[in-house]
């Protein structure tokens, strides 16, 4: 049944028919009627979507709410039901990315909704461990999962809960914890269950995005709300929080209050991205001449990203052909997949060198400054990166990267997905001083290579021949190669003997004389 309850109405205060029913509520770990009408109904389909569960590891759901709507309150209703009716020495986790969140957002609404409960089956409140404990040894354990995330471990657990995942940086780490502890005990205790409540993140290259809410959803263990759902607020109310967030067209308003998961705009590594995408990432027809160039940002644990680009001289514009990225990636793969992609993209297409006529490309290849690699990929593969100089800022490189695409002096071929993932979901750190971790994207190091990249084009440099080289009295051009004779035997001894580099140069030439 449900009971009407006034607001802040204590134990003590209530007249004893209420207690009454109170106590047999509280006896029976029935708490609904603490919930308004809205969270009724998410509360009825969590009950609902366990029913079909076989073990724990099915039984888990995620709610991904707007701020205010309270999804706490939830589920600290579901974790004070399961208590009451949970034997000796049980125990529930309730994890937090802060311990001040524990303390500032879930021991009060805990408090608050023990105040009417029958003091012989309230808990006690242990605010030394964040704890609420029972007299027969069953507690509700609260964790902060920045420096404690082994509490959340524990023998006698029968249900998990984690407020605001969205906003740990690694989320996987608390989730797998506690699923090692709750695993071993399914036999004991088959009906255990998990719930995660959380706002979106402010990248939705956060693994609360792309794997739980996506799972989720396809299982239809999945509840969204926005603020606007709420009964407890008017419309006009709610308006007002969207206008102090910036608007309802503002990314914070969005996400906070509308739950969408959308990047927070203050918060991007390349703002102007949102504008220019769709006239960015774009197939461009090759002109006959250009100096191509390599950008390579090293990682290890992160991704290796490489992207492969030519300037477009008449229109002064970086083209970005190609990419490559790998999380450990080690030097013999980042060669191999070099000279491939190279090869591929590159193979015919002659760039004019004065002096020298037309040569294979690229012109240049920048890396980040690793110096070791750098040397390995020359002495080992006989490829040459040069290091990144760094004269300015990381905000003053950031800037210049900023203005080439709002001005849209950088184009993308849609082939380069991880590029353009990285620019739709990279992010600043809290501090604004490095650019954020995600789970998903790494470092959204394809960024930084595009930095290295812009950087280093060279913008003046003309790449066109001028108009009398190689050029007849019938005005036709004329191949260096052209007046070239050479044996059979002396082409074989110059293979023979030829480097990698070298053998690539008589390959390409031969490739212009078949073409």
């Amino acid at each position: 049944m449900d009971i009407w309850v006034p607001r802040n109405t204590s134990w003590a205060s209530a007249p004893k028919g209420l207690q009454h029913d109170l106590r047999i509520l509280w006896s029976n770990g029935y708490l609904r009627y603490k919930l308004d009408p809205d969270q009724k109904l998410v509360y009825d389909q969590i009950k609902e979507s366990f029913k079909g569960c076989t073990s724990s590891a099915e039984r888990w759901f995620a709610l991904d709410i707007g701020r205010r709507w309270g999804k706490d309150r939830l589920m600290c209703t579901f974790a004070l039901e399961t208590m009451q009716l949970a034997p000796p020495r049980a125990r529930i986790a309730y994890g937090a990315p802060t311990g001040d969140d524990c303390v500032e957002i879930i021991e009060p609404i805990i408090l608050d909704m023990l105040e009417d409960c029958p003091p012989d089956l309230r808990p006690a409140f242990m605010a030394s461990k964040h704890r609420f404990q029972w007299k027969d040894g069953r507690r509700i354990v609260l964790v902060g999962c920045d420096l404690h995330p082994r509490r959340l471990r524990g023998p006698g657990s029968v249900a998990f809960f984690l407020t605001e995942p969205a906003f740990m940086p690694n989320l996987d780490a608390p989730i797998n914890s506690v699923m090692a502890a709750i695993e071993p005990q399914l036999v004991d205790n088959p009906n255990a269950y998990r719930i995660y409540g959380s706002t979106p993140p402010e990248t939705p290259a956060h693994p609360w995005t792309t794997k739980y809410v996506s799972q989720a959803k396809i299982t239809g263990r999945y509840a969204h709300r926005t603020t606007y759902d709420s009964p407890r607020y008017t419309k006009a109310q709610v308006d007002g929080f969207i206008k102090e967030a910036g608007g309802p067209t503002s990314t914070r308003a969005r996400r906070e209050y509308l739950a969408e998961h959308v990047v927070e705009e203050s918060l991007m590594l390349i703002p102007e991205w949102l504008k220019v995408k769709d006239e960015c990432v774009i197939e461009i027809e090759r002109p006959k001449y250009a100096d191509c160039y390599e950008a390579l940002d090293p990682g290890w644990t992160a991704y290796t990203v490489e992207l492969f680009a030519y300037l477009h001289f008449e229109r002064q514009e970086v083209i970005i052909e190609d990419e490559f990225g790998e999380v450990r990636a080690n030097t013999a793969k980042i060669a191999e997949r070099t000279h491939a992609i190279e090869d591929e993209r590159w193979g015919q297409w002659a760039r004019y060198v004065d002096g020298k006529g037309l040569c294979p490309q690229p012109y240049k290849r920048v890396s980040d400054i690793d110096q070791r690699l750098i040397a390995d990929l020359w002495a080992e593969h006989e490829i040459r990166f040069i290091p990144t100089e760094k004269k300015d800022t990381l905000d003053t490189e950031m800037a210049h990267l900023r203005l080439k695409i709002q001005n849209l002096k950088v184009r993308i071929n849609p082939r380069c997905k991880i590029l353009i993932s990285h620019l739709d979901h990279g992010i600043w750190n809290k501090g604004r001083t490095a650019f954020a971790e995600s789970a998903e994207c790494g470092h959204f190091d394809a960024i930084a290579a595009l930095m290295y990249l812009v950087r280093n084009v060279e913008f003046a440099k003309n790449p066109y021949p001028p108009i009398s080289y190689g050029v007849n009295d019938t005005n036709n051009m004329i191949m260096p190669w052209a007046n070239k004779k050479k044996s059979r035997e002396g082409e074989v001894l110059e293979q023979a003997f030829s480097s990698r580099r070298s053998l690539k140069r008589i390959r390409f030439n031969e490739a212009l004389r078949g073409a």
